[in-house]
């Protein structure tokens, strides 16, 4: 599907441009139906349209004009039957979901004036009443966390109706009308889901997003949004392969393209902290954040006129009679476009859950805040003077956090920003190296994106090879068991790991062949049978199947795999419990069994997780890293090693206990055994009738973990000089120079710093020299000092890594 679009900013007259061409084609017998997101507005542009000279026919559908509950039905039925064939329907945005059928949809041209929201997050506290709905669906587990929800039940559209207008039915009648519409996919935490079925949680929460085959059959479809880019439908459906246009053409038509009078503008903001309900009710001196900073504000503007805006939950007026409250959907009013000064002070960010599930597909916090909070702050201030070119009247913003204050900045080329004076003993900011284009951030992560998707492409392909390639492997996996072989050579057909006899083995004892996981479980049962007086008479076995002649310098290297089979996962001295581990994966099957040394009050165990197909080393890898994402999700630590530096945050979670070293696929483990304690032995098989072997492609397909593209780096600890790159260590540092406009990514950024610096040439003295010289152009010199001795920690124990 391709969507032209315009991009300019608010003021700059794309509703006005927007009713020139639907006129225009209106008087040339055309249809063009336009999409508003406020009935106000669809009034305001009509009444425009209607006091022109020779006005086309237009009409309007909305509740008030036909009725709550009847808009899509009056537009579909003037649709089928109107004999009119020049004219302009308006609608609100809410409608274009809930259009089951338009007749004749390529004649018409589909306007959407701002942006469309494609994103839904719904929650109801529904502990004792949830079957209303949940008795209604059935789910589709898509990956390590979500499940898509599919109704299984036509009485959820009773529901959705009301047609009885039930007090009770119709608190969740807007999300059963969401659910039953094919034009939204909605998606479900499914551990979180299992936990409120079971009695152990209150909270019913959905994630729903808009297809973009809503706009699917018109003749075209065009939008226009100020920094469209941006907003969340541009990036969510460019990754579901819509194709978004930019109309040059349109933009002539425009009074500007780029803000004027940007050096009129100055840009207050209250905190270097990222702006949220947590943040703005955090106390200082007995005193809220949200309190100090409208003190200040009180005192900045003094008598000078002002608007402001917060959200709702925010009732009272705590200004004077010089400050009018600006609604929270400001999209087209223009009764505020003579003062001068604004107060932006709503925390717009979503729920943490339903942050996660948007991270999920595709939009990391940055983005999201970008497309929500961001996007929402400059529809507010762009109802002051702003939006008038001609005023040249000094104009003042002030917003809550330095992230804002940046991002409008280079929005109104020439503005300045300014810290407020708050009364909050925080640390400034240091100053910004070169001004950052935000057009080329964007470049930027467009290219991490596709990247992203060459890099999954290139994954699933490997597992295809496997799969249907010329040597591909006899797999199934039916419910019948076959008997398992153990074979001492190499063999070609379907097997299910190498054994060992001990951790220094080169060569193999056995391969385990079979090509059915239930035989497989009944293997692994029948050693857990078995009795050891000490760990090291148990044999080991590898999920990976190693080919000695594969490579001349190991023989269970990783340069040995053929391929793996299942994933097998360590657990010791943590907090998460053999059985809790089941419920956060509710629809995968595993097998969760003790080791020896495994006691109720030191729990040691393992998991086997049987896979639909066999694995690459580095879809195995991959497959982990989505389990420990889910892991994390549901409040664990995974600590990644002593190169990877935990988190103020993380630290406060309880530990896992999953052993990251055993990550790779080469890696042993020792086979199921009784304890040492054996009353303390237990061997479980999760397979219950919803519980599947997990499809690796389904998971990678969708994964909640972005592959991030890898080259692999030569780390020698070389102490004799060595020739270094001039252009690769400029562009190393101005790259790094860059981190100040990039919160929360310091850590990250300069260790990738010390790796540029690496491939540039630099021998690990030269390293810590320039770390220390440059830690002092990031964002937090101070915590980018602290963390050098780990870099180069890392740097020397390295030999050969891939990042």
């Amino acid at each position: 599907m391709r969507i032209r679009y315009c991009s300019s900013p608010c003021g700059s007259g794309k509703t006005h441009q927007i009713i020139n061409i639907a006129c225009e084609r209106a008087n040339r017998g055309k249809k063009s139906l336009v999409l508003q997101p406020t009935r106000e507005l669809i009034e305001k542009t009509v009444s425009q349209i209607r006091a022109r000279a020779k006005p086309p026919e237009v009409f309007v559908f909305h509740r008030d004009k036909v009725g709550d509950g009847q808009v899509a039905k009056a537009l579909a039925e003037h649709v089928k039957d109107c004999p009119v064939l020049g004219q302009i329907v308006f609608a609100t945005h809410a409608i274009l979901p809930h259009i089951k059928f338009l007749a004749n949809r390529e004649e018409w041209q589909i306007f959407v004036d701002e942006e469309l929201q494609v994103v839904k997050h719904r929650a109801h506290n529904m502990p004792d009443t949830h079957r209303l709905i949940t008795e209604h669906l059935r789910l589709e587990q898509v990956n390590a966390i979500y499940a898509r929800v599919v109704v299984g039940s036509v009485a959820l559209e009773d529901v959705a109706k009301n047609e009885n207008q039930d007090e009770i039915l119709e608190t969740v009648a807007e999300t059963a009308r969401i659910l039953v519409n094919p034009q939204w996919e909605t998606c479900v935490n499914l551990e979180q889901y299992e936990r409120l079925r079971r009695g152990e949680a209150k909270q019913l929460a959905f994630h729903s997003v808009l297809k973009p085959s809503v706009l699917g059959g018109f003749h075209s479809v065009f939008m226009a949004s100020a920094n469209f880019e941006d907003s969340a439908i541009y990036k969510i459906w460019t990754e579901r392969g819509v194709q978004f246009e930019s109309d040059s053409e349109f933009a002539k038509g425009l009074r500007y393209c780029e803000h004027q009078n940007g050096n009129l503008v100055t840009i207050h903001y209250g905190t270097e902290q990222q702006w949220s309900k947590k943040r703005k009710e955090a106390v200082h001196e007995g005193v809220t954040v949200h309190d100090h900073l409208i003190l200040a504000i009180k005192e900045s503007f003094g008598q000078e006129p002002f608007v402001w805006q917060a959200n709702k939950d925010f009732e009272d007026n705590p200004f004077g009679e010089n400050a009018e409250r600006l609604p929270n959907k400001p999209h087209g009013l223009n009764g505020y476009s003579s003062i001068n000064n604004i107060a932006f002070l709503s925390s717009l960010n979503p729920p943490t859950g339903h942050f996660k599930f948007l991270d999920a597909i595709g939009l990391d916090g940055a983005e999201v805040r970008q497309a929500i909070y961001f996007a929402g702050a400059y529809q507010s201030i762009m109802r002051t003077s702003l939006r008038n070119p001609d005023n040249c009247q000094p104009k003042r913003i002030v917003v809550p956090d330095r992230a804002l204050a940046e991002y409008l900045h280079r929005i109104f080329p020439g503005s300045k920003i300014e810290r407020l004076n708050v009364g909050l003993p925080e640390v400034e900011a240091k100053k910004p190296g070169r001004p950052r284009r935000h057009k080329s951030n964007r470049d930027r992560v467009a290219e991490w994106r596709r990247k992203d998707k060459e890099k999954r492409v290139e994954i699933l392909a490997g597992l295809f090879r496997l799969r249907f390639g010329p040597n591909a492997l006899a797999w199934e996996c039916c419910n019948e068991n076959t008997i398992i072989r153990l074979y001492t050579d190499f063999v070609t057909q379907p097997c299910l790991g190498t054994l060992y006899s001990e951790k220094t083995s080169k060569i193999s004892a056995a391969y385990v062949a079979g090509s059915n996981i239930n035989s497989f479980v009944d293997f692994l049962r029948q050693w857990h049978l078995r009795r050891a007086d000490f760990k090291e008479q148990i044999p080991l076995i590898s999920p990976a199947v190693f080919d000695p002649s594969l490579s001349e310098e190991t023989s269970r290297g990783l340069g040995n795999i053929v391929f793996v089979q299942n994933l097998w996962l360590d657990f010791e001295k943590g907090k998460l419990f053999p059985d809790e581990i089941p419920r956060l994966f509710p629809y995968t099957r595993m097998i969760v069994t003790n080791t020896f040394h495994h006691t109720s009050n030191n729990p040691r165990f393992r998991v086997i997780i049987p896979t639909s197909q066999p694995l690459t080393p580095e879809a195995y890898e991959f497959l982990i890293d989505n389990i420990v994402h889910k892991i994390e999700d549901a409040g664990y630590r995974v600590d990644r090693g002593k190169a990877n530096k935990i988190s103020r945050s993380n630290c406060l979670k309880p530990p896992s206990g999953l052993d990251w070293g055993k990550r790779t696929p080469a890696s042993l483990f020792f086979l199921p055994t009784q304890a040492e304690n054996p009353t303390e032995s237990f061997f479980r098989d999760y397979a219950g009738p919803e519980r599947q072997n997990l499809d690796p492609v389904l998971w990678i397909q969708n994964s909640v973990v972005r592959v991030r593209p890898k080259g692999t780096v030569q780390l020698s600890n070389r102490a004799q000089p060595a020739k270094i790159d001039e252009a690769r260590l400029r562009a190393a540092i101005d790259k790094w120079r860059q981190s100040p406009f990039y919160p929360q990514q310091g850590n990250d950024r300069f260790f990738e710093f010390a790796l540029d610096l690496r491939r540039a040439g630099m021998n690990v003295t030269e390293i810590e020299a320039t770390l220390r010289m440059e830690a002092l152009n990031g964002r937090s010199p101070k915590e980018r000092r602290a963390q050098i001795p780990s870099i180069i920690t890392s740097l020397r124990n390295s030999g050969r890594r891939s990042y």
